[in-house]
């Protein structure tokens, strides 16, 4: 399609304005933004770090306080230059032997004793339940048990219903010494209809219990127990997300070019609920996993959702909804934060964070297709009937013209349609597509440090951003509150740097931030540990400036490469991004429970080398934009031509010259 063909329809939205048609348009950005928070953060609250303990049966049933089971059964060890239980190892005693007495000083360890005596690793776990009632790593899977084991003998939901509230009714009560053995209780939960002797109730223990903590909390055995030799499972559950998402971000954008908006939202809509109730109720590791991948590969859903509200606003519009898109997001991850306050048991704040999927299913059958794609695409009599249907919601009339822009656009839908067939036979394959772009962008000694440059910059900013994001348990004693903060800082840090760009430059006001964020993060290792409120405030103004990066990144990752290849060294960037996110889990998970410096050096160092970079790209404030690799040397390399002779070049060539004349907007 042309620019004549462009202004045309630009003129059209101009004339529809802004109305209920408009709004419709965005709710749906809306509640996406709401929606998807809670799963890419997900791993702060679904699998936060919760302490532990080997699980002894034999003193299961003892009269012995938690304390007092410890102080019999766990070693000392040193963490974090301080004294605490072991979370993996136990001693080798004789258990059994003083199960049923009571305790008594005689049996208290001496540090002597204590030193004398064999430890082994353990086989189950007790979890402290004082911040998380259950997290994935902790998983006890209450319902999946009771699903499998009474489940023939339901006769409907309120059966299942009853049964669970038995369960927790049961395992809420405290000072009662682990209730969950006892099949008395079991039978006395189940509907007064059953035959309580025909019923066969399991003969293994529960796959949970719980004890009293001195009247203040609870501690839980789980069945997943991934901890100790299984802790390297636990960063997938996140990981997977954020693999998932750097496979689906160039497929989403395929999809929607070729099938529509509308279809592939709704599309990915459904696939993106069911993976998200799946996950919710699964009893296998592995199933959610798999689940959380899949969601992973529908999240950039929110780019395409993105243009579809952009192809829908007015022009003079564009710019305030381009700010506006990024609010939404983080008040979708305060609320995030504030539901698991609220809800501390994993499974059910996943269930309650789908309520905006089940806006999205409810609402996205009545919303339009994109009219701009669909007059793109030649479909003009589709495009016609929402334009309509756009201005009697709007209250105003179309433009006379509409039939002859509407024609132009069909007409020329066909001649590209033409095209599109004749290079079908030499396309490749999108790995091999793939290789050839990478090959492109470093094709030249200029084109290659700048891609290499961006590269860098989107890897570590995308590593340091996710790290920060989900160190609520690393960098604060309350994750909520953590949460709520940094989420609510995205506001201020996406739109704040605007001016100041426009002002000093991209390069500066990029190594500025990366600067700024390497330090704060660095200087958390100086600061004593009792001084939490130091490191909550130093690990906020982190997570403020390295926010504050990716506008700043995309706005110069768009005007440094050229037109020729902008669109590729754009989307290829932000998979750095994608593709480093990966790691900010395990970093977390791994080597901040066993070295409590790392996510500082880390995202510090990673925020360091970021800045580092930046000083090596060139600044483009104030800068025609080159359109191909001859004009890039000529801006930038030490033989520059004057950026008059460039404009004087780009204004008698037509831009139609280049392969790639537009840059893509990322979200």
């Amino acid at each position: 399609m042309d620019a004549e063909s462009v202004a045309s329809l630009d003129h059209l939205f101009d004339a529809l304005g802004v109305g209920r048609w408009t709004l419709a348009v965005f709710f749906t950005y809306l509640c996406w933004a709401f929606l998807l928070p809670p799963f890419s953060l997900g791993g702060a609250f679904y699998n936060g770090a919760v302490d532990h303990w080997c699980d002894i049966p034999q003193l299961s049933n003892s009269s012995w306080t938690l304390e007092q089971r410890l102080n019999y059964s766990i070693p000392w060890e040193e963490n974090r230059n301080q004294m605490r239980r072991s979370q993996c190892r136990m001693y080798v005693r004789d258990y059994e032997a003083v199960a049923d007495l009571p305790w008594s000083t005689d049996l208290a360890l001496t540090p002597d004793e204590a030193a004398s005596l064999e430890t082994t690793s353990c086989s189950h776990w007790e979890y402290d339940t004082s911040t998380f009632h259950s997290t994935v790593a902790s998983e006890s899977d209450v319902q999946g048990m009771v699903m499998e084991r009474f489940g023939r003998y339901w006769n409907g939901w309120d059966d299942i219903r009853t049964l669970l509230e038995g369960y927790r009714n049961v395992t809420s009560v405290k000072n009662s010494a682990w209730v969950g053995r006892q099949k008395l209780e079991r039978l006395r939960m189940l509907p007064d209809r059953y035959e309580k002797d025909t019923v066969k109730v399991p003969s293994r223990p529960l796959p949970f219990h719980y004890h009293s903590l001195d009247g203040t909390g609870t501690v839980a055995r789980g069945d997943w127990d991934l901890v100790c030799d299984r802790a390297y499972l636990s960063p997938l559950f996140q990981s997977f997300y954020y693999f998932g998402c750097a496979v689906g971000d160039p497929v989403l954008g395929l999809l929607s070019d070729k099938y529509g908006r509308k279809t592939v939202v709704f599309g990915v809509a459904l696939i993106f609920s069911a993976m998200a109730l799946t996950s919710a109720l699964a009893h296998t590791y592995p199933v959610m996993l798999v689940a959380w991948f899949v969601m992973g590969l529908m999240h950039p859903i929110c780019g395409v959702v993105y243009v579809k509200v952009v192809e829908a606003c007015p022009t003079k519009h564009r710019t305030v909804v381009g700010i506006l898109t990024t609010s939404p997001f983080a008040l979708g991850g305060m609320a995030f934060g504030g539901w698991a306050f609220l809800l501390r048991d994993w499974r059910t704040l996943q269930l309650v964070c789908m309520a905006p999927a089940a806006l999205l299913l409810a609402h996205l059958p009545f919303i339009d297709e994109s009219p701009r794609w669909l007059a793109v695409k030649g479909r003009v009599d589709e495009a016609e009937r929402i334009f309509a249907k756009a201005a009697r919601w709007h209250g105003v009339a179309l433009p006379a013209q509409l039939p002859e822009i509407l024609q132009k656009c069909k007409d020329h839908a066909a001649i590209n349609e033409k095209a599109r067939r004749l290079e079908k036979s030499g396309k490749c394959g999108p790995v091999r597509k793939w290789m050839n772009d990478v090959a492109v962008l470093v094709s030249s000694p200029a084109l290659r440090r700048i891609t290499l440059v961006m590269f860098g910059n989107f890897f570590f900013t995308g590593f340091t951003y996710w790290g920060i994001s989900l160190a609520g348990n690393t960098f604060s004693q309350d994750p909520f509150l953590y949460m709520l903060f940094s989420s609510a800082l995205e506001v201020p840090a996406y739109t704040v740097f605007a001016p100041i760009v426009m002002l000093f430059g991209r390069r500066r006001v990029l190594a500025a931030n990366f600067a700024v964020c390497a330090a704060a993060i660095l200087a958390i290792l100086i600061v004593p540990g009792s001084w939490t409120w130091v490191i909550f405030s130093l690990a906020l103004v982190g997570k403020f400036f390295i926010t504050g990066n990716y506008n700043v990144l995309y706005l110069v990752c768009s005007e440094v490469f050229p037109t020729c290849v902008r669109s590729r060294g754009l989307n290829l960037s932000s998979t750095m991004a994608r593709l480093s996110s990966i790691l900010s889990p395990f970093i977390i998970q791994i080597m901040g429970q066993t070295y409590w410096w790392a996510p500082s050096v880390f995202f510090g160092s990673s925020a360091a080398i970021g800045g580092l970079l930046s000083l090596l790209l060139p600044e483009t404030s104030n800068q025609p934009l080159p359109d191909n690799i001859e004009e890039l040397r000529a801006l930038y390399s030490r033989d520059r031509t004057s950026p008059d002779k460039i404009l004087s070049r780009e204004q008698e060539a037509s831009p139609l010259n280049n392969a790639d004349d537009t840059a893509t907007s990322a979200v």
